[in-house]
């Protein structure tokens, strides 16, 4: 399959859409602007925000300031040792306390979603500290699981990861496990699909 690399140029003006990728990988530091340029406010099936270096909860409320009337369900799950699950205004708080257990990562990630309808967002910030837990290998597989599950969905996963802080072999492996890598570039953004 070949791939193709759009460059969008201007600040908020042309940020990149993704309508049929099920994975992207964002590259870029961990900024609200991020996650505001990628995410589609239109989505209204559900959005859930899994932070392994940010706190998910002030995604999920930056999420639902930026979107008018979110009509689905949001919820977050918080990566590492944390105080415990909680609720944010009727959304969800979940924890996995050990970040190198992907695999509770991933259940808790589909007991949420699981009742939810399809098209819904996972905004997961970030995979770099992973790496310090866990083999670059495994967190391909899990990656490449969550796209899949997201792509039954009709859903879109975002996996942040900052590539200034990040080895090149895994920023590649990491990109090969996804649909789509958008890369921060200023005010710009460098969209690589498959």
């Amino acid at each position: 399959m070949g791939e193709i690399e759009n460059h969008l140029h201007g600040s908020g003006e042309s940020t990149p859409s993704f309508d049929r990728e099920s994975c992207v990988l964002a590259l870029a530091g961990g900024t609200p602007d991020v996650e505001r340029a990628l995410l589609a406010t239109d989505a209204g099936e559900g959005f859930l925000a899994v932070g392994v270096t940010v706190d998910p909860a002030e995604t999920v409320e930056r999420y639902r300031g930026r979107t008018p009337s979110p009509s689905g369900p949001c919820a977050a799950i918080r990566v590492g040792p944390s105080a415990g699950a909680e609720t944010i205004d009727g959304a969800a708080v979940e924890s996995v306390d050990d970040p190198a257990n992907l695999t509770a990562v991933g259940t808790t990630i589909t007991s949420l979603v699981d009742d939810w309808e399809p098209g819904w967002q996972l905004w997961f910030d970030s995979l770099g500290p992973l790496v310090h837990y866990t083999d670059a290998e495994s967190l391909y597989r899990f990656v490449d699981v969550l796209g899949s599950r997201a792509a039954r969905e009709d859903a879109t996963a975002f996996v942040r990861l900052n590539p200034a802080a990040s080895d090149d072999r895994t920023v590649q492996q990491m990109m090969s496990a996804a649909d789509a890598a958008a890369r921060a570039d200023g005010d710009d953004w460098r969209v690589r699909r498959r």
